[in-house]
């Protein structure tokens, strides 16, 4: 009894040797061990871990940008699950949307989450639509472009050549400058003479003076984030029986499914007060929200600068949007009273007394200038023969006369005289 016993003993003893042996050719480490290695689907397709779920599905591999984390040890054909990157862990909300132009491996999202969110909408006063004309175009945080109201294109005038009295600054028909020529002095006025008479019945005669005055007036005016999170957990339990045995493992994330380590933000929604940004979940499946504060639209807007004009009146105005008023920003040009100056520079000579003088043209420019006039001792030689002869180069006596009378402006007058005796 106790010999069939120990023979009984011994066999189960060799069965479980040889038990142990076969089942070593599965252990995940058998391409590198020296024993055959034998293919047992069934052992992968059911694998399950502790929550019941699958862990292994036949696949080549995962579709990109997709990862997964092993093969299955009994048969290589099957993997674990397929799972995005944790660099992909952004939910964008409009008007944010995913940035295209961050890409990880030529991939900027993965099952709808993004790698970086940008701002899709297009900067106040400006919208994705091309209304035509010149009024331009800037960009919005995804690179869109996004243009300005309709503004009607203006070639502006050249600038003036060949001047030859000078230059001065003019506008140039569309809100800015170009050189225009200065039109040259007027000619010095015609000097004015005092008139004379003559009566032969009178005994006296006077003379007249002269003066000028002069006046001058002028007036001119992703979000990058990386982060990676692999979890792998295994669990193997071993078994034996005198028909069969086997060896599993089971794994399963530390996170939950869609969560990750790297999610980070505030677990409250966004306030009235912000703009929600993102979401994305963590490992315990909390979601946490990326918000940013709301922003005066108009902040970042440089508004036309307001020309103040005068009588002359504006010219261009601005075209009013949500952030600036119509304003006028070019005038017309200017229409002023012409004053001219006598002289561009003093006379030489003597006798002359000259006053500076400010000019100005019809366009309101001004130049500097001269107002001059001569000033002479006068010398009225024509007066001693008023009394009793006649101014006239017709006589019919012998007494023949010329005289000369000077004048304050310097002016001189020569006179004929004939008179009916010796003065």
């Amino acid at each position: 009894m106790h010999i069939k016993f120990l023979l009984l003993a011994a066999s189960a003893l060799s069965l479980v040797l040889k038990t142990a042996d076969a089942a070593t050719t599965f252990l995940p480490d058998w391409q590198n061990a020296d024993l055959e290695f034998k293919r047992d689907e069934p052992l992968c397709s059911t694998a399950v871990d502790q929550n019941g779920k699958l862990i292994y599905h036949k696949a080549d591999g995962c579709p990109m940008p997709k990862v997964f984390d092993e093969y299955c040890a009994h048969d290589d054909r099957y993997i674990s699950e397929c799972y995005c990157p944790a660099i992909y862990q952004y939910i964008c909300v409009s008007p944010y949307r995913g940035d295209e132009r961050v890409k990880d491996k030529g991939y900027a999202s993965c099952d709808g989450k993004y790698i970086a969110c940008c701002d899709g909408s297009c900067p106040s006063g400006t919208s994705k639509s091309n209304p035509g004309g010149c009024g331009g175009s800037t960009s919005n945080g995804c690179g869109d472009t996004c243009y300005y109201p309709y503004q009607p294109c203006c070639y502006p005038a050249s600038d003036e050549t060949g001047c030859s009295c000078g230059t001065y600054t003019c506008g140039d028909g569309c809100g800015g400058y170009r050189t225009c020529c200065d039109s040259c002095p007027e000619p010095d006025p015609e000097p004015s003479y005092p008139s004379s008479s003559s009566n032969s019945s009178n005994s006296s005669n006077s003379s007249n003076s002269s003066n000028s005055s002069n006046s001058s007036n002028s007036s001119n005016s992703s979000n990058s984030s990386n982060s990676s999170n692999s979890s792998n957990s295994s669990n193997s339990s071993n078994s034996s029986n005198s028909s069969n045995s086997s060896n599993s493992s089971n794994s399963s994330n530390s996170c939950v499914s869609g969560g990750s380590s790297s999610c980070t933000g505030q677990t409250s929604k966004c306030g009235s007060n912000q703009t929600q940004k993102s979401s994305c979940k963590d490992c315990s499946g909390t979601t946490h929200y990326t918000c940013v504060d709301k922003e005066d639209p108009c902040a970042s807007v440089t508004c036309p600068t307001a020309v103040s004009c005068g009588s002359e009146g504006c010219k261009t105005t601005s075209s009013k949007t949500d952030c600036c008023a119509s304003v006028c920003t070019a005038c017309n040009p200017k229409t002023c009273k012409v004053r001219t100056c006598t002289h561009s520079s003093k006379p030489s000579g003597s006798n002359w007394v000259c006053n500076s003088c400010t000019g100005q043209r019809s366009d309101c420019s001004t130049y500097s200038g001269w107002n001059c006039y001569q000033s002479c001792t006068i010398n009225m030689g024509c007066d001693k023969y008023g009394y009793s002869c006649r101014f006239t180069s017709n006589c019919d006596t012998n007494y023949r006369y010329t005289c000369t009378n000077t004048y304050g402006n310097c002016h001189t007058e020569t006179k004929s005289v004939c008179c009916p005796r010796a003065m």
